[in-house]
């Protein structure tokens, strides 16, 4: 079996051992697709009293403000993939990550599988998504300037994600780096907000460096015409692969420093 067959059979187990478990208990599983739906109305109904109190932000309309929450919603979807990363640091405080240091397969990549919540992932994606083909009908929207604002939105959660994780490894050589990480990245939640407001120096950092004006921001100007796709596709696929290459380095470099815990 090659390479890739492999480990789409294994995301796959893990898919499904992920929705079994979530389902074993009914009452709870519904529950958690109730809170899913909740939280994503939160978003839209908080933005929606803003509009109607009167407070407005130039240039930025009604319209922009539902693909704004659309698009923020999208990208809470596809960074819980990523989950994983949050309790990776007491997996190797207790020596739990022993286990996955004699498996043939990557360790990070099943720390990040068995933390995998397949309800959570795909009630946000398509309750993102729908909002998205929703705007595009009620705004007529063109699907491809969409589409490429849905995947400057991907891979600039991608990055911020993997940013997330090189702070996380940092527990290999610190220890318990939980709510050093948490308030570093708390800055994430400024994606409920046009980044555009900010002084154009901070909106470039938060654009070029870490890109949280791309996962709704720029993805809303994109969709409504008023910015060019393909710069800011160029400038996320470039920060993908710096930040993918970089993340390589240091999670090699703090596996290879690793101290079972001979438990």
């Amino acid at each position: 079996m090659s390479t890739i067959s492999r480990s789409l059979t294994l995301v796959k187990r893990y898919i499904i051992l992920s929705f079994k478990n979530q389902i074993e208990f009914k009452f709870d599983f519904y529950m958690s697709i109730l809170a899913i739906f909740m939280e994503a109305m939160y978003v839209f109904v908080f933005w929606i009293s803003i509009v109607n109190v009167g407070i407005a932000f130039d240039n930025w309309t009604t319209e922009h403000i539902f693909l704004l929450a659309s698009f923020n919603i999208l990208s809470a979807g596809i960074s819980k993939m990523f989950f994983g990363f949050r309790d990776f640091e007491f997996k190797v405080a207790r020596g739990e990550f022993d286990i996955h240091m004699i498996r043939p397969i990557n360790p990070v990549a099943i720390a990040l599988l068995e933390k995998l919540n397949i309800t959570n992932i795909i009630g946000k994606v398509l309750i993102g998504s729908s909002m998205l083909i929703t705007s595009s009908i009620m705004f007529n929207l063109e699907i491809g300037t969409v589409l490429m604002a849905v995947l400057i939105l991907i891979n600039a959660t991608i990055v911020i994600e993997l940013l997330y994780g090189v702070v996380t490894h940092a527990c290999f050589f610190i220890g318990k780096i939980y709510y050093f990480r948490e308030l570093l990245f708390s800055i994430r939640t400024a994606t409920n907000y046009p980044l555009d407001i900010y002084p154009k120096g901070l909106f470039k950092f938060f654009t070029s460096v870490i890109p949280l004006a791309m996962i709704s921001t720029i993805p809303t100007k994109i969709s409504t015409g008023l910015f060019s796709g393909g710069k800011y596709f160029l400038i996320s696929l470039l920060l993908v692969v710096i930040v993918f290459l970089f993340y390589k380095i240091v999670s090699k470099i703090a596996i290879n420093s690793y101290k079972s815990s001979g438990s």
